[in-house]
């Protein structure tokens, strides 16, 4: 009898028409984004720790990589979130066919906190790509949760990798100089905070919008691939660079990246980025602009544009 009236709770908690449904869980309860530390993901096959390191983050290979900050950020608040009302089953009897048993799952999520505490969780087979079973570690209830996905916690290092090499706001700039096969560029902002050029031409000037397309591309360089810390200069021929940029920032610091020529077929040339440890490559659309541009082709005639302002 008790049994009978277990299981007629169930089905009365769970019926379809139930005003609300069944009450949401929420797998990281009280747990805000301030107090997580780090990210474990492991596949079965490899394992991965994001682990925060001041206000960035960090993969914890060997050597450590800066890890995409926003990308793991975002990951976070989303399992934080997490919640679900689509209890699917109860027991540990469905643990393996849904793939998420002990020694079966398709991925294993684990957030450590700052106090040294830890919670794990399962996640299993989907359905469909919008939604995944998923289990509290130290439970056996399984529940189908909606927008997450396995390809969104990789367990694959470079899927996290900060590819952002050069990162600098274009605002930012006081100064820039540009050395490559076709001369030399030097670039300062005024007092009146307008760039100048050394060595323009009587009759021409800088072009606005030739100017900006450069700076912007200069500001920004991502990586392909990191080669790692234990390197020299001269190994990849750093030490005679085919195109070397300084981009002097209104803080006061400078930032140096040298360039060099590196795989012709792949289409890559070696980098190192002063204010980083890590050589890298870089492909070399993403720095045509350092390896091609030339003065005269920031310029402009002095009186174009001037008819058509007046």
């Amino acid at each position: 009898m008790l049994l009978v009236a277990q299981v007629a709770l169930i089905a009365y908690m769970y019926r379809p028409d139930r005003t609300g449904g069944p009450p949401a869980v929420q797998f990281f309860k009280g747990v805000t984004a301030d107090q997580v530390a780090g990210v474990a993901i492991t596949d079965g096959k490899q394992s991965l720790s994001l682990k925060k390191e001041g206000k960035g983050w960090r993969i914890s290979t060997e050597p450590t990589y800066p890890a995409e900050a926003k990308k793991v950020e975002a990951l976070v608040k989303k399992l934080l979130a997490l919640n679900s009302s689509r209890l699917v089953a109860r027991t540990d009897a469905s643990h393996g066919r849904l793939k998420v048993a002990k020694d079966g799952y398709l991925r294993k999520l684990t957030l450590t906190m700052a106090d040294g505490k830890s919670r794990e969780l399962l996640l299993g087979t989907s359905p469909n790509y919008k939604t995944i079973h998923v289990r509290a570690a130290d439970a056996d209830n399984v529940y189908l949760v909606k927008d997450l996905s396995d390809w969104e916690v990789s367990a694959v290092p470079d899927e996290w990798w900060d590819t952002n090499y050069v990162n600098v706001n274009p605002a930012d700039l006081k100064s820039l100089t540009l050395s490559n096969g076709h001369g030399r560029i030097e670039l300062s902002r005024d007092g009146g905070n307008r760039w100048q050029a050394a060595g323009v031409p009587e009759g021409k000037r800088l072009a606005d919008e030739a100017l900006n397309n450069f700076l912007n591309k200069a500001c920004l360089v991502q990586l392909g691939t990191y080669l790692g810390r234990d390197h020299s200069d001269g190994e990849f021929g750093l030490d005679k660079p085919m195109a070397e940029l300084t981009l002097g920032l209104a803080a006061g610091s400078v930032v140096r990246l040298a360039v060099a020529m590196g795989d012709a077929k792949k289409e890559e040339v070696i980098a190192k980025v002063s204010d980083s440890p890590f050589y890298v490559t870089v492909h070399a659309y993403e720095i045509k602009a350092l390896l091609d541009t030339t003065l005269a082709a920031l310029l402009v005639d002095a009186d174009a544009g001037v008819a058509a302002k007046q």
